[in-house]
């Protein structure tokens, strides 16, 4: 049993979000996943989800996006989570190991509940999802 139901995957590579409809897949997680390309399509959704009182569980957030990029994500976020008191966990998922985005994510520390490097493995998958 997983202890999420509902996540939100942002992240503009197909071919991650391929891989980790799979890994969900293979590994019976019992989760409802939505996908979105971007921050942007992702704050919007959040923002309907919020309304109607099913914001997700999760988040797995690439930090490398067009139109708005993670760190965008985070501070939109933020806010909202202030203003709703979402217990929403967000777990950065990115092929960035650069020491400033490390040092950035700290910014954020009452947001992110984890920092993953891609490519997500099982392992990691089973640490997330409790499995």
């Amino acid at each position: 049993m997983s202890k999420y139901e509902n996540v939100f995957v942002v992240d503009d590579d197909k071919i991650y979000r391929f891989i980790l409809n799979n890994l969900f897949r293979k590994n019976n997680i019992p989760v409802r996943v939505n996908f979105f390309e971007n921050g942007f399509e992702a704050i919007q959704n959040l923002k309907i989800s919020i309304q109607n009182n099913f914001a997700p569980d999760l988040i797995l957030l690439d930090l490398n996006m067009p139109v708005m990029d993670g760190w965008q994500f985070l501070d939109e976020f933020k806010i909202l989570k202030a203003a709703f008191n979402l217990s929403t966990e967000i777990h950065l998922v990115t092929s960035s190991n650069d020491i400033l985005d490390l040092k950035r994510a700290k910014v954020y520390e009452n947001e992110i509940t984890k920092y993953y490097l891609k490519p997500i493995s099982k392992e990691d998958i089973y640490k997330i999802f409790g499995q």
